[in-house]
């Protein structure tokens, strides 16, 4: 059995070791292109987030029979085609117990918002750059403000929780969840959580019902000055109407993990990406190159896992 590890940098020793013992294995961590030549004698291969397994990759992959994945989000994978040449997908998608355990992202939205309301990371450029005056960012305080969480599912239900900690008033939105056994949290409808929460957050998969979710009409039910945090996937936003909101002030501030084009569309999609070019010359916005579940607990739990999960198919 031979293992292609695309990830090889992401493993610590003691989960290399463990996946020795299932089979040859064979680290890789070259150009897509490159990857091509390397996929071809492969029966498994280890991904992360690195490259995008679209067609044009999974066609040189002639002996091909799992891919696998410790992630949750599976829009690096063409799904279609991995089925159409019986190719099967591991990962972390609907490992609830497991999931569960694991905080890192919501961890992140928090931390997101924390430094955009208390302007944090200008405020620490500032001094860096050796100016000292606390008067130039004068933030907000999130107590007493209202929470929208979009989506309560395991990070959505994290993320309301901290809300609740900073004495914040939390609303949600679910259309698979009718009740809660808290009234701490009040379910409302979309348009209800658009139109009086000061914070939104998004906590939803990317599918075919998600993707664009999120566009001009959602934006225009939206408070003057709401703050928008989305550490899910870019693609569930229409970024040009958020970027047109942030322009004009409807759209305070913006935390963002996750960008529409970061998957498959060239080495220089940064330079032509809108909102990293607004965010290097504007403070209200703040992105991370999609870090949600990068600490250093989280990989090895979810490398481990995955590892163990691979094993058992294998057997």
């Amino acid at each position: 059995m031979k293992i292609l590890n695309t990830e090889p940098n992401r493993f610590s020793e003691k989960s290399k070791k463990h996946l020795r013992s299932i089979g040859e294995v064979v680290d890789f961590s070259g150009e897509a292109e490159e990857l091509k030549g390397a996929l071809y004698d492969a029966d498994v291969v280890l991904i992360g987030l690195k490259y995008h397994f679209n067609i044009n990759l999974l066609q040189h992959a002639k002996n091909l029979k799992y891919i696998v994945t410790p992630t949750t989000g599976l829009n690096h994978i063409d799904l279609e085609e991995a089925e159409r040449l019986k190719i099967k997908v591991l990962s972390l998608k609907g490992e609830t117990k497991f999931l569960e355990t694991v905080t890192a992202t919501a961890e992140l939205s928090w931390s997101l918002l924390l430094s955009l309301v208390r302007k944090i990371n200008s405020a620490s450029i500032s001094v860096n750059s050796g100016i000292w005056n606390r008067d130039l960012f004068k933030g907000n305080e999130l107590k007493g403000k209202t929470l929208g969480v979009f989506g309560l599912g395991r990070l959505g239900k994290m993320v309301a929780n901290y809300g609740l900690a900073f004495g914040m008033k939390v609303l949600a939105y679910d259309p698979y969840i009718e009740t809660l056994s808290t009234n701490r949290i009040s379910l409302v409808q979309k348009n209800d959580l658009f139109s009086q929460s000061d914070i939104i957050t998004f906590h939803i998969p990317l599918n075919s019902e998600t993707d664009g979710l999120i566009d001009t009409t959602s934006f225009n039910l939206m408070k003057e000055g709401v703050i928008i945090i989305n550490t899910s996937r870019g693609e569930i936003l229409n970024e040009g109407a958020l970027l047109k909101n942030l322009e004009c002030g409807k759209v305070a501030m913006a935390g963002l993990d996750v960008l529409s084009s970061e998957y498959g569309s060239g080495e220089n999609w940064m330079v032509h990406d809108r909102l990293i070019r607004y965010a290097q010359t504007n403070n209200n916005i703040l992105i991370t190159p999609h870090i949600g579940g990068a600490t250093k607990e989280s990989v090895e739990a979810a490398n481990e896992f995955i590892i163990e999960k691979l094993a058992a198919h294998l057997q």
